[in-house]
């Protein structure tokens, strides 16, 4: 009798949990899950410049119990875009249930605003630009490009603005008379292409320079605390080929000059060559003198 007690008693729980179960998970409820969109069907003459979107956000109603394992991840939407023509075209999301027992109950966005232009070629001439104004020192003698006239592909409404197709020539700091090449794109907006897609642009130019002496003092390096030096001569001129819009007291400033001791050093007299340190910008033709007598004695 005992027994039987029991297994009545969990028939019953059994029984009330599966009622329970079939009430509340037939309630229904909401939820906010997002679906992929895919697109297909872009007519090859157009181009969608704005307006795509890469996912929408659906509110689905269904039963408790099968709406908590609701998984959209791997479903897409497919949008048919094979009817837009250029100018502003809305595409409505009609999405369909992706299960019998759910209802959709809002798409955002429900619709998508196209902006759609045709895809157009044109040809402009190529310009060579420089990215900052030309030193007073640089002369181009002669500009040569591999293309004068390219071809734009693009939105028709962008190729419309279009005239020219600027490249633009950053000169290093450092220049010297002759030739230097550069290989380029062309400076056009992101949604147009350039046939060829680079160019070569080589720049003849010739730099004024001027020839000037200056005097410096020479300095000692390598000495320490415990040697004092004197250095006869104590100045040096020094003959430099400069841009000729280089102040002089910039070339001043951009030159020294030196004598370097040797790592292991004795009182007395030794003959050093000068040394001198410049700028990129500076030429050194000429010192003198080339060498100095330096004399070591032991610091007191």
């Amino acid at each position: 009798m005992k027994r039987f007690h029991i297994f009545s008693f969990l028939l019953a729980l059994l029984i009330s949990c599966i009622l329970w179960y079939m009430v509340i998970g037939r309630e229904l409820v909401d939820t906010i899950v997002e679906m992929r969109l895919d697109y297909r069907g872009i007519p090859s003459d157009v181009i969608v410049r704005s307006g795509l979107e890469n996912k929408v956000r659906l509110r689905i109603r269904g039963p408790q119990g099968l709406i908590t394992n609701l998984n959209t991840k791997n479903e897409a939407h497919v949008v048919d875009l094979s009817k837009i023509k250029p100018g502003k075209s809305v595409v409505p999301l009609n999405i369909t249930s992706p299960h019998t027992a759910f209802s959709i109950m809002e798409v955002s966005p429900s619709s998508l605003e196209l902006d759609v232009d045709m895809i157009a070629e044109k040809k402009v001439p190529v310009v060579v630009q420089f990215s900052e104004v030309l030193s007073s020192d640089i002369t181009i003698l002669h500009t040569k490009v591999s293309e004068h006239v390219i071809t734009l592909r693009g939105p028709e409404s962008i190729l419309a603005t279009i005239k020219e197709a600027p490249i633009v020539i950053e000169l290093p700091d450092k220049m010297q008379d002759g030739y230097v090449s550069f290989t380029l794109s062309p400076k056009i907006p992101r949604d147009v292409e350039a046939i060829p897609p680079t160019i070569v642009a080589s720049i003849e130019f010739q730099i004024t320079t001027k020839t000037v002496s200056i005097v410096k003092e020479i300095s000692v390096r390598g000495v320490d605390g415990l040697w004092d030096t004197v250095v006869k001569p104590q100045e040096v001129t020094v003959k430099v080929t400069v841009p000729a819009s280089m102040k002089m007291s910039d070339i001043k400033k951009s030159i020294e000059a030196y004598v370097m001791l040797p790592r292991f050093i004795k009182q007395g007299s030794t003959r050093l060559p000068i040394r001198i340190q410049s700028s990129e910008f500076i030429q050194v033709t000429n010192t003198q003198p080339k060498v100095v007598t330096i004399t070591i004695t032991q610091s007191e």
